[in-house]
């Protein structure tokens, strides 16, 4: 190998470590970052948003095919999972 070939190799060899340490830190300062975030506790809504989203449910109505009848509902707003 000439000098100038060990040269080249040492300079790609300076540049792949740089380029890891840097790759490595964003890396880190990412984790650490959406660890931060996600530390957070539940907050609830305000409470005008809370009272829409339990407000009662309009009445739909259905006519009868003979239209002598009407049948008035209460639909359930958030029905049990289970």
């Amino acid at each position: 190998m000439n000098i100038a070939a060990i040269k080249t190799q040492t300079f790609e060899i300076k540049i792949m470590k740089s380029f890891y340490k840097s790759l490595s830190l964003l890396v880190a300062v990412a984790f650490f970052t959406v660890g931060a975030l996600a530390q957070g506790s539940y907050k609830q809504p305000p409470k005008a948003v809370m009272d829409v989203l339990n407000a009662p449910a309009p009445t739909t109505t259905s006519v009868s095919p003979a239209r002598d009848k009407i049948l008035l509902a209460q639909p359930l707003r958030y029905p049990p999972i289970s």
